[in-house]
This record gives C-alpha cells, structure tokens and sequence, in this order.
C-alpha cells in the first residue's frame, strides 16, 4: 500500500485495485463487533476519505482476508488461531456463511498443505497435483501446475488453468459431451454447448488432485457456466501463458465448506453434503423442482396457512386418541399432508423410474401412484409408475405376515380377488392412496439400492396438496418407515438441511457418517413411544436473551412434537402468551397489524428501511438451546402485516408441533436407533 502523513501528522494510506477503484485515507484502530460475543478492540482498518469502487454493488468497503499483518485474520489470531471458512451461497437467493475459528469443523473435512511459493505475500496458495475428468484421472505433467503455482481466491468467479492444462481438461470433456452441438464461445469460455431441447444434461464430472492425496469432485453446479440454455459453458478458462498462476476461483468452490487454517499451513475442503447417501430437497413451487417448469401459480399466504393449520389440526386429533381408541385407527382420519412443501426424488422399478415424493417424518408409508389407474389417479408431471414394465415388482399376498402388519401400523388392510394385499391411508377427507401393498427395487443413490423395498402401488389415489409429486416418501418411526426398512445400511440415522428459499435446494441424507461436528443432541421424549412421531421434551423458550421461566409441566402436558411438513411452531396456550408478551414489549416502535389466518401477533414495517427485533430460542431437556434462525421468527404477508411465525393451540392439551418454518438454517439430526435429535446451526445457507 501508500503510505502518506496528512498536515495533522495521521497516517494516510492508499490501496489501488485497478485504474477505476481505489482507496484513500486515515489509518485508524476502532472497535469491530463480529458477533455480540466476538467484538475486538482497538482494530486496525482504513477510514477511506477518497474511494471509487465501481463493482463494489454498493457495499462499505472490503474485508481483507489476505494474509498480512493487517488482515483481520492477524489482529484476531489471539482468538481465532489464525482459522477461518466459509461456505458460498448456493444461488443469488439464498445464503452462505463466514465463519470464524478452529471450534466446530466439520468432522468430513480434508487438508492439502499451503504452497510455499506464495510465502511473503497475500495470497493462499496450493499444490495442484492432476485434474480428472469422468471419472479418470488425466496424468498432467507435474510441471505444468508447478510452472506457475495456484492460488485459491475467494473473488475470482473463474478457475484459470495452464494452456496445457486446459487442453487436456477440454479435449477430455469434449469427448464425452459429443451428444450435445457445439455453442460459440463466450468471453473467456471457450468450450460450449447447445442444450436447446433437452429436458435434461449427462456431462462428466472433474476432480481436481492435490498435494497429501485430496481428491475435490466439484460440485455439479461449478461445471458448468450456463449463460443461456442455447450457450452452456465449460466454466474454466485458459491462461494466456504458462507463468500466469493458476486461480482456483469461487465457481469451483460451491458446494463445500473451504477452511483456511494459515497457522498450520492448510487448506481443506469440506463437502456440505454427502452426495453418497443423500438426495437433493426442493420446493415444490420454486424453479429447482422438476415438477415447476411450466411455472403453475404458487398457493397465497393463506392458502399455505389454512392447509398448515389442517395438518396442526390432525397431529392433534391422532395423539389425542385413547389407547383405546388406537386399536381402531384404520378406520379414522389420518394425518394431514400440510402444504406438502419439500420433495426428494428417488428411483423405483428396474430399470429405475425417477419419481418425486414429499417427504414427511410423521408418515410411515412410503406409496407412489401406480399404473392402471382407471381414472383414479391424480394428475401428476412425471410419468406414473409402471409396475408392468419393472423386472423387480411383486405384490404382497394376502396370506403374508406383512399383509397382516398393516392393520397393525394404523392403516387399512384388504384382499384383492387375486389374493393380493390391498391397503387404505387417509390424510384427509381429500386426500388418501388405495392400492396394492409390493417389493420394490428402491434407488436412493448410484451406490445406495435397496432390493425388495416395501411400499404401497396406489391404485386410487388424492393428492391436492401435493404440488404433483407421484406420492409420500415416509420417514416416521414405524415397520413400514424408509428408515426402519434401511435399518441395516443407516443404523435409523438420517438428517436434512431445509431450503432457504423457494429458488435453492437444500439436502435430505441418510446414515451416521460425516455428521457435523457441530451437531447438538437432546434426547426424544419417552411420551411418543409406540406412534410414527419423532418427540421431544422442550423445558423453556428465551426472547431477546433472556429466558422466560415458563413452568415446565405447560410444556409436559402436552408434550412436543418435530414435524418435516407442518410449517408453523404451534405452542401452548400458556407458553405462546408469554412469548408474544415478551416480543411485543420489544417491538413497541413498530404499529401493530391484523392478525392473518393463525398468527395473531403482526407488525406493519411500512416505510422502514430496516427491522430490528429480538431472537428467540427454544431450550430442551438436557442443556441444548436451539436460537431459531432469524428467518424463522417472523411470517411476512406482506410489508404491513408481518406476525410472529408462532401460532397458538386451542387446548393446554393439544401437542406442541415444532413446524419447519423454525427449522430454517439447520441441519437436522434423527438419531432414532440412539433416541436423540440434534441440530447443527449454519449448515443450510
């Protein structure tokens, strides 16, 4: 940087990017708040008195963390250790994260060493070993990466390779792209294609080889650069030479955690999911699900929250039921679907038919729509499942064990003329699947297949919420349940990371490995043995920092349940006073609104800039507190009616349901074999 001294002897600096963007000014030392519990005194930063900064996009200036003895990764090593990471959001309408320190990796992390190259200046930089493309590895020369070196940059967007690099990465990607008509280049792209017309894309995969034997597969998303889908880009770029450096740029980086730990020389790379065992969960209303391409209306704000206080309603009516009152259950109501919100695709039949589900942890049954309908079936986007033309499909026999199960598990069991096992599941007076009880072979992933998978083959079948899926994927305790029936492969353990927004994707994943490191458990509640629902016993909620005291037993009469599909958080009649009194008392600066559908606590923010309010946790048995993600607190209709995103129950007895709405910014952990769930903040973007 200059160095400069102004007529009242302050240090002046200077800082040039580029011909158009700079910055001129005081050298000063001020108090930085990270977070309320990380602020730094006395922090060294440039107070600019002259600054262009064209591609900026409005932002306050630049966060330098280069290293460098006034990098905010120096002047807070005392605390930080010199560590810090970041995982990049997957979409412009969603978000990643930033964080600070050595505490809380994740456990599937892997470390390449720094390259000494880069040693004395800004940059972190890596030894590149190999590139693969599809599967093989290329076997480059050594030297054409060590020519220049590589460094990992958080702003450049392109990965830049080596001339001799990028030939071999091209030629190798050509070769297996050859399906696809060729596009015109597009700026610095030089290999790309022309998707018109189809409905979907196979393109290799590459991995990038680094020194100590890290493999990074990239993410499917940093492939490629789609500009539009008539020009489709292999999204690296070839240096003009080979002593220009080698740049790792963000595009590559989607997908993983990056952690940079310059106290011991490292960088490493934590993948956010573990593509072997999970599936990707999408809205079924945003442009991510397969089901949404011709874009159909999306429901309104009340629609959403008259279907969710339907699935409230029926969570309610089950677990009020008598012991009694249970052993009759086939010929009751069953559970609303909600707003059948979050779907996963998995594969049935051999060859493999790719459906999507909505996923539910308080259904047991996994059931798609199966063909010949007979004018019983739904209409439903994807193609309806065929029995007939899969290798693998058997009907169950009526004289069968498991035949004889489903009357047991709460469902509805019959006898077709030829013997078959026919079952009934009502979630409403509207929606419901009959058909035959059948093996299956079920393809969660390439290397995760399950033989003789039991599911239900709808024959009559009424899905109105459910967005077009083929059916329900059933996740909840139960013989039937996905997760029993996997029971050997994933030990009951399965977890999922909700969309951000309508526009992202978030993550459902099965098994016990590579579970985040930052993963809190409390224990399941004892009160929901022997029924499909994941329990927990919650002991206090907290708003604006402090802790209401509420008595426990509002919160043991009932009990409290974790649901995938109900969206709000219903809470005692008791418990939702105290939290709306202690929220209101915080928001007297914002007009009150109307009530909206459930919510009875809304805000008007007309003509506010921005919204301050308080945080809310939730505390459960066994020390863990759980701050519900900020954009889990408030529900906005529109700008002059925003409502705490809390809603009351009718009755002290009516079972706490904490909704998805709250879930938001969490991985989510069932550990059903251990009888404990867990949530690990900042995972989902």
């Amino acid at each position: 940087m200059r160095r400069g001294c102004s007529s009242s002897s302050t240090c002046v600096y200077g800082v040039t990017y580029s011909n158009t963007t700079f910055s001129v000014g005081f050298m000063a030392k001020e108090t930085l708040t990270i977070t309320r519990s990380d602020v730094f005194q006395l922090f060294i930063f440039g107070c600019g008195q002259r600054n262009n900064f064209p591609n900026g996009g409005s932002a306050a200036g630049v966060l330098g963390l280069g290293r460098g003895w006034f990098s905010l990764v120096s002047q807070t090593a005392n605390k930080y250790h010199k560590v810090f990471s970041y995982c990049l959001p997957p979409s412009d309408r969603s978000t990643g994260y930033l964080r600070f320190g050595d505490k809380n990796l994740p456990s599937s992390v892997q470390f390449t060493p720094m390259s000494n190259s880069f040693q004395g200046t800004h940059y972190y930089g890596l030894d590149i070993v190999d590139i693969g493309v599809g599967g093989e590895r290329l076997s480059i020369d050594r030297s054409v990466f060590t020519t220049s070196g590589a460094v990992i940059d958080s702003a450049s967007l392109i990965t830049r390779l080596p001339p001799a690099a990028y030939s071999r990465v091209r030629r190798a990607f050509e070769v297996r792209m050859t399906k696809y008509p060729r596009a015109p280049a597009f700026e610095s792209l030089g290999t790309c294609f022309d998707f018109s017309g189809n409905t979907s894309v196979v393109m290799p995969t590459i991995s990038l080889y680094f020194e100590g034997g890290l493999e990074m597969p990239i993410d499917a998303r940093g492939i490629l650069y789609v500009n539009k889908i008539s020009q489709a880009c292999l999204a690296f770029a070839k240096n003009s030479d080979d002593s220009d450096v080698m740049i790792l740029g963000n595009f590559q980086q989607k997908g993983y955690e990056v952690v940079y730990d310059d106290a011991n020389g490292r960088v490493g790379f934590a993948p956010v999911i573990n593509v072997k065992s999970s599936l990707a969960i999408v809205n079924k209303h945003g442009p991510c699900s397969q089901l949404n391409q011709d874009k159909p209306n999306a429901p309104s704000h009340s629609e959403i929250l008259r279907q969710d206080q339907a699935r409230a309603d029926s969570i309610h009516s089950m677990l009020s039921l008598s012991s009694t009152e249970k052993t009759s259950l086939q010929d009751k109501p069953g559970i609303s679907i909600g707003t059948g919100k979050y779907q996963v695709t998995m594969g049935f039949g051999s060859p493999k038919t790719e459906l999507s589900l909505v996923f539910d942890t308080a259904s047991q049954l996994t059931w798609t729509q199966c063909q010949p309908c007979s004018g019983y079936c739904y209409d439903q986007k994807e193609p309806i499942f065929d029995p007939s033309k899969s290798s693998s499909y058997t009907n169950i026999q009526c004289s069968s064990g498991t035949c004889k199960q489903i009357s047991s598990e709460g469902m509805r069991e019959g006898c077709s003329s030829s013997s078959s096992c026919v079952y009934g599941v009502t979630y409403s007076n509207t929606t419901f699947s009959v058909g035959f009880m059948a093996k299956e072979t079920l393809t969660i992933t390439s290397s995760d297949v399950f033989q003789e998978f039991l599911f239900g083959c709808g024959q009559r079948n009424r899905f109105p919420n459910g967005g077009s899926a083929a059916g329900v994927l059933g996740l909840g305790r139960g013989w039937f349940s996905l997760v029993s029936q996997t029971a050997n492969k994933y030990h009951k353990v399965f977890s999922y990371c909700l969309p951000p927004s309508d526009r992202s994707t978030g993550y459902l994943r099965f098994g016990d490995k590579n579970l985040p490191s930052s993963v809190q458990f409390t224990p399941m509640s004892s009160s929901f043995q022997g029924t499909h629902y994941y329990g927990l016993d919650i002991v206090d909620i907290g708003v604006g920092g402090e802790r209401l005291s509420i008595d426990r037993s509002v919160f043991t009469t009932s009990g409290t349940v974790i649901d995938s599909a109900s969206l709000i958080t219903r809470l005692p009649p008791a418990a939702y006073s105290r939290v709306r009194r202690a929220f209101e008392v915080r928001m007297t600066k914002y007009p009150r609104a109307p009530a909206f559908e459930s919510l009875g606590t809304c805000f008007d923010f007309s003509g506010n800039t921005s919204v301050v309010m308080p945080t809310i946790s939730l505390y459960f048995d066994g020390g863990l507190e759980m701050p519900i993600d900020a954009r889990g607190i408030l529900y906005v209709n529109k700008i002059s009616q925003a409502c705490l995103a809390f809603a009351k129950n009718g009755d002290d007895s009516d079972v706490m349901i904490l909704g998805n709405f709250q879930q938001k910014g969490y991985e989510v952990v069932y550990d059903d074999a251990n009888g404990r769930v867990g949530f690990a903040p900042g995972r989902c973007g």
